[in-house]
This record gives structure tokens, C-alpha cells and sequence, in this order.
């Protein structure tokens, strides 16, 4: 798994959004993967349909795995892969700070 265009997000649990290349599947590449964080818990998910009826927004996979054992290696290992590829990150230095004094 190769993991391409990675965002750090802070959105409720929402930690970031990337791209993600299967060289196995002949290198087909997902984009608009996410991967949420809620307590100790994190998970990925494919990019999804919004759609919102009577008031509620719900959200609908593109892509799925039928085979639960499946997603729970596939999980796992993309997860793993994500830890990797954010330490092999370099990491971010603050913005050169701006005087008060500035007009705008």
C-alpha cells in the first residue's frame, strides 16, 4: 500500500484525508480515502456518497468489502501503513510569526 497526498485534518473525528495506491491490484489508486480517530479507536473509510433526507445526513461507501475478516485486515493494514508514512513525514514548522504592529 502507498499512501500519496496526505492532509492532516482536525474535524470532529476526522484526522486526515489521502490518496491510497494497491501495487497488488495492479496499481489501482483510491483518492478521497479518510482515516477518523474517536478515543483510542481509529478506522479508515473509501470515499462516500452524502446524502441528506428528512433532516439526516448519511453517508454511503463507494467501495466495500462484503467479507468482514477482509475489512478488519484491510483496516488494520492501511493503518499501519498510515503510521508509517506520518512519521516518515517531515514535520511542520510554525509560520513565520507576524508583528502586531502590522496594518492587515
Amino acid at each position: 500500500m502507498e499512501i500519496k497526498n496526505y492532509h492532516p485534518m482536525d474535524s470532529g473525528a476526522l484526522r486526515g484525508i489521502f490518496d491510497l495506491t494497491i501495487p497488488k491490484w495492479a496499481n489501482v489508486t483510491i483518492k478521497g480515502m479518510k482515516i477518523f480517530q474517536k478515543g483510542n479507536q481509529r478506522w479508515t473509510a473509501f470515499p462516500s456518497d452524502r446524502v441528506e433526507k428528512d433532516g439526516e445526513t448519511k453517508y454511503y461507501p463507494r467501495l466495500f468489502f462484503e467479507d468482514p475478516e477482509m475489512k478488519k485486515t484491510f483496516q488494520s493494514s492501511l493503518v499501519e501503513a498510515l503510521d508509517k508514512h506520518i512519521a516518515s513525514l517531515p514535520e511542520e514548522t510554525p509560520d513565520e510569526e507576524i508583528p502586531e504592529d502590522m496594518p492587515f
